[in-house]
């Protein structure tokens, strides 16, 4: 438990912070408003409150979530969004190293509460050029869920090469009103001399871009060992990630003489992408030549498809990152289901895109797998209150058939994009299918 003094604290805590934690949890239903031991429905975000329902809250989530470290994680991770997004966080912070110091001295976590006994928020420790803070928490909040605010947020912003936090240490002090919680943040500037079109170059497919001075490869180093980071959290978060992260870290350590030396597209080479599991777009793009000249050699026809979800952007915008991650997944396994022979090749494009190439089939055949795929996915009704053409989540898809002649991967996958793009002008969730007609 985080509460230690038994004295009645004397304070008021902010309604917007109750109702930002509240909200933080609205998407998990870990906790229902029946539970609660004060009247939810009349929380004002402009009123104050009798600290007691802040600890009354903080006890009903660590009663119900005993054992569920990422559940209370990325509850703060999304309480972090909803501060910056809907209350006085923009008007507080501008930069992940504004997000640092905010916390110097109570920062945020004082605007929100008031009075006597109310606990603390305040750095320890602020080292820039070594890439660490430690911050002191001392207030009735769990330890994962404060390492999720932490992590929230550096997830504002994009001006770092690497972030992470970690619980540095929880301890008891009879002296003290709540449990002491110390939140570690470990960041890496971005190199700010890097301009971020170089840094993108190193992700464009067939380009031959390489590691030009050991500041670079430092620096992509960093944003790889943070790409891996934030999937795994993502994807899978238990009480052992830290142990993962840091021997994948130490891996990537041993590395970095070799890759500063030599070109970092061999730190790139990765062909799935973290997300979907699905190929990523760089084993597409080496891949694709190849499937073609399987399919010539063996007088196959080929369908080049094209798939883009609906709104997608809306989506986002909406339901937020993590759901539209779920959402990119949900997706990704319609078509992987639909498209499994190990002669086909998908990948995941990019953002909402994705692309199946499929051989041996013709066009029935062709039509009946897009079909299939679309069915799929409105089968698992997403709901999606911002698309323009369904309630629920849908896709929009384009083809090209490829029969008795021979064409370059580059013509096949614009005449593909040129369907989808038909398909999208003509109203969404639907197919368009053309056919490769040599010039």
């Amino acid at each position: 438990m985080t509460i230690l003094n038994s004295s009645a604290p004397l304070g008021e805590v902010s309604g917007a912070f109750l109702l930002g934690m509240l909200d933080s949890f609205s998407k998990t239903h870990v906790i229902e408003s029946e539970q609660i031991d004060f009247p939810v429905e009349n929380l004002l975000a402009d009123a104050w409150y009798p600290y007691d329902y802040l600890i009354k809250l903080n006890t009903l989530i660590e009663e119900s979530t005993p054992a569920a470290s990422s559940i209370l994680f990325w509850a703060g991770v999304k309480f972090i969004e909803l501060w910056y997004q809907h209350g006085p966080g923009k008007e507080m912070v501008t930069s992940s190293l504004d997000w640092v110091y905010c916390n110097d001295k109570g920062g945020g976590y004082s605007s929100v509460v008031r009075g006597a006994q109310v606990g603390w928020c305040r750095n320890i420790v602020t080292n820039v050029q070594q890439g660490f803070a430690l911050v002191e928490n001392v207030m009735p909040i769990s330890a994962s869920y404060l390492r999720g605010i932490f992590f929230g947020g550096f997830c504002l912003f994009d001006d770092m090469a690497y972030y992470n936090t970690e619980i540095e240490s929880v301890s008891n002090d009879p002296k003290l009103p709540f449990q002491r919680t110390v939140v570690k943040l470990i960041f890496k500037t971005a190199n700010g001399s890097i301009p971020k079109s170089r840094i993108a170059s190193f992700g464009i497919p067939d380009n031959e871009a390489s590691v030009q001075t050991r500041e670079e490869a430092d620096d992509l180093l960093w944003r790889y060992r943070h790409q891996l980071n934030l999937s795994k959290l993502r994807d899978e978060y238990n009480a052992g990630i830290l142990d993962l992260a840091n021997s994948a870290f130490n891996n990537l350590q041993a590395l970095k003489e070799e890759l500063a030396t030599a070109n970092v597209a061999l730190a790139l080479e990765a062909t799935t992408d973290p997300l979907t599991g699905l190929n990523n777009r760089r084993y597409f793009d080496r891949e694709i030549t190849r499937t073609l000249n399987s399919a010539r050699r063996n007088q196959h026809s080929v369908c080049v498809m094209m798939f883009d979800i609906d709104y997608f952007k809306q989506y986002n915008d909406h339901y937020g990152h993590l759901l539209g991650d779920s959402a990119i997944k949900a997706v990704a396994e319609c078509i992987k289901a639909s498209v499994s022979r190990e002669s086909d090749l998908v990948a995941r494009l990019g953002g909402e895109e994705f692309i199946a190439v499929i051989t041996n089939s013709d066009e029935a055949g062709s039509r009946k797998i897009a079909r299939r795929i679309s069915e799929a996915i409105e089968a698992k009704r997403i709901p999606h209150d911002k698309s323009g053409i369904s309630p629920y989540l849908t896709v929009s898809v384009g083809s090209v058939m490829l029969e008795d002649h021979a064409a370059p991967a580059d013509v096949l996958l614009r005449l593909a994009d040129d369907a989808l793009y038909e398909a999208k002008k003509l109203g969404r969730n639907r197919h368009v299918h053309t056919r490769f007609i040599p010039a």
